[in-house]
């Protein structure tokens, strides 16, 4: 249980770590309206007097679940939506139709080139639009297929665009990138689902429920023996192996012998203060001395078989006679 208590402290405390760290930036050093200044709208509606549209019923296609008027690039187009996500990024079954001719319609990569140029305010060379599919780097949440097109300025900056109308879904550089894997690292998301909610942080709230409770047990274990013994008086000889004359210490049966020898001025060595995560209180019983689990995971077995034994796991009463190094 000790053994437990500690790895899941230090994956506990690295995460806290973590949050601090990527708190400390959010509030004192993100400033995300500022990271992309070459953004600019598109305008895409334009006019069209004395022109009607071309009758919907007139359309050979399945009936949508819903149907409106889009503009790409000053022309208008019947938008046929099959199914309505709750988000945007969700998957979307849509068709596009000519809304003069009533043709089916699909934006083309000179047209895509065309609108990342207007939603792009610098002047660096733009390099060719690439149709991506899911899954997309720089937007892990997104599932439809979307145009990419990249600037080649100091900060690679990219345009996304609606893979069916062309109309732009996000831009972004590498001072976004930095702050969205500063989200990664607060909210967990080592996966890159783009959700709160995922796997990986409910099992770090899992670990901390269990560190917690741990430590209540180790606590109220380790604490438990004292009420019971106090007043079950003994004796503690110990021996030392400069030579010095032994001492009798009046003890009590149940407190460990680390315990019990700081209590008369003689300190073990130790790192934990006696928590048995250390391994460092180490002294001579006899060899027949009941051996813990966690001496076995700090000891070899030569140790264990001379006798040596941890103060922390050894209780006064069951060990009667120990030898220190020196006095």
């Amino acid at each position: 249980m000790a053994n437990w208590h500690k790895w899941l402290a230090l994956l506990v405390s690295i995460q806290l770590l973590v949050w601090l760290i990527t708190g400390f930036y959010f509030n004192s050093l993100m400033n995300s309206a500022d990271n992309i200044t070459t953004r600019q709208p598109v305008q895409h509606e334009g006019y069209l007097p004395g022109r009607e549209l071309y009758p919907l019923k007139a359309i050979d296609a399945p009936p949508p679940l819903a149907v409106s008027v889009i503009w790409v690039l000053g022309a208008p187009y019947y938008q046929f939506e099959y199914n309505q996500p709750l988000h945007t990024y969700f998957p979307h079954h849509r068709r596009l139709f000519d809304a003069i001719t009533g043709t089916s319609w699909q934006i083309s990569a000179e047209q895509v080139a065309t609108i990342a140029h207007q939603a792009y305010a610098g002047s660096a060379r733009a390099g060719e639009p690439v149709l991506l599919k899911p899954p997309i780097d720089d937007l892990p949440r997104q599932q439809n297929p979307l145009w990419q097109v990249r600037f080649a300025d100091e900060f690679n900056t990219a345009v996304y665009l609606d893979a069916l109308t062309g109309h732009v879904i996000r831009h972004t550089n590498d001072r976004q990138r930095f702050d969205e894997l500063m989200y990664t690292l607060h909210f967990i998301d080592y996966t890159r689902t783009g959700f709160f909610n995922h796997p990986l942080i409910i099992i770090f709230a899992i670990a901390t429920s269990l560190l917690a409770l741990s430590g209540g047990y180790l606590l109220i274990s380790r604490s438990r023996p004292r009420v019971q013994q106090q007043a079950s008086p003994c004796t503690l000889t110990v021996s030392f192996v400069s030579g010095a004359d032994p001492d009798s210490l009046p003890a009590r049966a149940g407190d460990t012998v680390f315990t019990t020898l700081s209590r008369h001025g003689i300190h073990l060595p130790s790192e934990c203060g006696g928590a048995g995560t250390c391994g460092k209180c180490r002294l001579q019983c006899t060899p027949d001395t009941p051996v813990t689990d966690i001496e076995q995971h700090h000891l070899n077995q030569r140790q264990l078989a001379r006798g040596i034994r941890l103060g922390c796991q050894q209780q006064v009463g069951v060990c009667q006679y120990i030898k220190l190094p020196r006095r």
